[in-house]
């Protein structure tokens, strides 16, 4: 039986048809994100089973670049072992979107991100 932080190979069946498009992680900068979310993207990232582009929201004003430091001390604080290569991958997978997910505006810039990553006009 595997144990925590194992890497555990992929595994598919007929009935996986698509991967998914696109990750919203709303309180992206919460402790539950900084203790749980993190570290589980992280081993995600190292199974290859993560591969699709991951947006944070939070009401913090945070830049992208903050974000991924803010992942980066996350996933250390759990006394997870970093692979800056699988670290990489991840960091390179995330936008941030700051604001009060009540207002709509956090919507349209999910929106806006999610074109981007899908290489479409807005």
């Amino acid at each position: 039986m595997a144990g925590p932080g194992d890497v555990m190979p992929a595994t598919t069946t007929e009935s996986d048809s698509s991967a998914a498009d696109l990750m919203v992680i709303f309180g992206v900068t919460s402790d539950v994100a900084h203790k749980v979310t993190f570290r589980a993207l992280h081993r995600l990232e190292r199974r290859r089973l993560l591969d699709c582009p991951t947006i944070g929201v939070a009401h913090d004003d945070l830049s992208v670049e903050q974000l991924r430091k803010h992942a980066h001390d996350a996933i250390s604080d759990a006394e997870e072992k970093i692979d800056e290569t699988v670290f990489d991958g991840l960091a390179g997978r995330l936008a941030y979107v700051s604001g009060d997910v009540t207002q709509g505006e956090v919507s349209d810039r999910c929106t806006h991100h999610a074109h981007r990553f899908a290489g479409k006009p807005r």
